[in-house]
């Protein structure tokens, strides 16, 4: 028997991790301004990046989730 939680994502859900992706994106900006040292720094930079670039995506469908659910919602009490 698989375990079903019911999650309800809530805009203040979604935006706090906006917030979290959003500080991502200032650490690395900072991290470039001050400068990229040497090939290894550049290396974990670019990793860095790409993640953040995944997140941004993955919070994206997280956003799509949630406005769904709230449709979802307001069909079910219509």
């Amino acid at each position: 028997m698989p375990n079903h939680i019911e999650v309800t994502l809530t805009k203040d859900d979604t935006r706090a991790l906006w917030y979290a992706v959003d500080w991502f994106q200032t650490v690395l900006n900072e991290w470039r301004r001050e400068g990229i040292k040497d090939d290894a720094d550049r290396a974990k930079w670019d990793a860095q990046h790409e993640l953040l670039l995944q997140s941004k995506r993955a919070l994206r469908k997280v956003n799509a989730i949630r406005k769904q659910q709230v449709a979802a919602c307001g069909r079910a009490a219509a």
